[in-house]
């Protein structure tokens, strides 16, 4: 079951998706922190609850949905689901038109350095595995599944399998107004998986 959601009109603005007694569904925009960092702006979490606890991040130049847990026992319960990789996150991105194809599972090993991810070989010296599951290919927009989930991991594998991100200049993208790559799904244990609207992606300039 797919419940979709929508976000307001102003996508600068976060707001909030969906509530229930222990968790919450965020639209995070892009250039917004998750949580206070050292520059002092306000973050996702402050502006919605500061006692709230974010069940996975997204990067600051990232948009799209964050989940957040509201309660000590959703708290539990989601970080327990993540952990045992119950959690399923979706995510779209922008590429170069007519990008190379990818394969269904693109497997690297991971390090970070100096701010920035590193792709190895799988098995590489002080490296962890990341793994991202193609879902959908498209002349220029690509569907992932985080299998893991390092840090600036969809960035760098899709620069390393020669499918920069539209706007990701860290990662060898081209220039652009923002990082074209959003958190578009979420799906939880016994629950719908919840997905951004059709229009909201549209929205958002990640669908034809």
């Amino acid at each position: 079951m797919t419940a979709y959601l929508s976000i307001g009109s102003d996508l600068t603005q976060p707001c909030v998706l969906h509530e229930a007694n222990d968790y919450a569904l965020l639209y995070k925009p892009p250039g917004m922190a998750v949580q206070a960092d050292a520059r002092g702006d306000l973050d996702l979490l402050s502006w919605y609850r500061s006692d709230a606890s974010v069940v996975g991040r997204l990067d600051r130049p990232v948009c799209g949905m964050v989940l957040v847990a509201t309660t000590p026992l959703g708290k539990t319960s989601l970080q327990t689901a993540q952990s045992q990789q119950q959690l399923l996150k979706i995510y779209r991105a922008k590429t170069m038109l007519n990008a190379p194809r990818l394969p269904p599972l693109i497997e690297h090993g991971w390090r970070f350095e100096r701010g920035l991810a590193q792709a190895t070989s799988v098995g590489a010296k002080r490296s962890k595995i990341m793994r991202t599951k193609v879902i959908t290919q498209e002349a220029e927009y690509v569907e992932l599944q985080l299998i893991t989930g390092r840090r600036h991991q969809l960035r760098v594998q899709l620069a390393t399998a020669g499918c920069p991100i539209v706007g990701d200049r860290r990662y060898g993208g081209i220039k652009a107004d923002r990082v074209y790559l959003s958190c578009v799904a979420i799906g939880l244990p016994n629950r719908p998986v919840y997905r951004l609207s059709d229009k909201t992606l549209q929205a958002l300039n990640l669908a034809t």
